[in-house]
């Protein structure tokens, strides 16, 4: 954590590390991860709470916890732009990252 920032490593610290390595061919060990990784969205969520720092809701699009979606925002120039969010986790996870993305061109300002 050397070089991080402060905001952010403060952040990090809070968070409990995943501690177990577990991917989706891993039928009773991925249960234990995916909890895992659902306290590490709720604490880093609630943190950003906290600070006032809310900017993204995700949930798990599927069971096994391989798809996820959501709604990211932006407030720039007093106007809110969202975007919305998709990330798939590879079989061979958590050795490879997982793949995200967001259409470009979807943005734009709500009220």
């Amino acid at each position: 954590m050397e070089g991080w920032e402060k905001g952010t490593k403060s952040v990090v610290i809070e968070i409990q590390l995943l501690s177990t390595r577990a991917g989706p061919r891993d039928d009773d060990v991925c249960r234990q991860r995916l909890k895992e990784e659902y306290n590490a969205l709720i604490v880093y969520m609630s943190v950003n709470k906290s600070k006032d720092n809310d900017w993204f809701r995700i949930f798990a699009a599927n069971p096994e916890g391989t798809r996820w979606e959501g709604m990211c925002w932006c407030i720039h120039n007093l106007h809110r732009y969202e975007f919305p969010s998709s990330s798939t986790s590879p079989s061979p996870t958590p050795m490879s990252p997982p793949r995200s993305s967001s259409p470009p061109s979807t943005a734009r300002p709500t009220r």
